[in-house]
């Protein structure tokens, strides 16, 4: 491989890499933009639907199942790993957390 080609499979990979953390935060911030469970319960017809919602699950869901998804989700948008991209992104994903975690521990009372 050439010298000039490495270097576009370089600037390739970095692009892709920037284009996919920008999807990640920009949903991120769309979904942080939500009032968080306990601010929305008093609207809702029913909270527990809102918390499905959040972690992308079904009435069916089992409880292990549930228990999964829970931790699919913390590993996505837990803060420590947006510590190199700043202290916007990091106060977006802890939103996003603190959302996962209130809609969890509503699904498992």
């Amino acid at each position: 491989m050439t010298g000039t080609s490495l270097f576009v499979l370089v600037l390739l990979c970095a692009i892709g890499g920037y284009v996919v953390v920008s999807l990640l935060f920009d949903n991120i911030r769309k979904s942080s933009q939500r009032p968080s469970l306990p601010e929305m319960s008093p609207m809702l017809d029913d909270p527990l639907s809102e918390a499905r919602q959040v972690l992308g699950v079904s009435p069916e869901t089992s409880q292990n199942e549930l228990k999964i998804r829970y931790h699919e989700l913390l590993a996505k948008y837990h803060p420590d790993k947006t510590q190199h991209l700043g202290e916007e992104f990091r106060q977006l994903a802890e939103q996003k957390t603190q959302q996962i975690v209130r809609a969890y521990e509503l699904l498992t009372r």
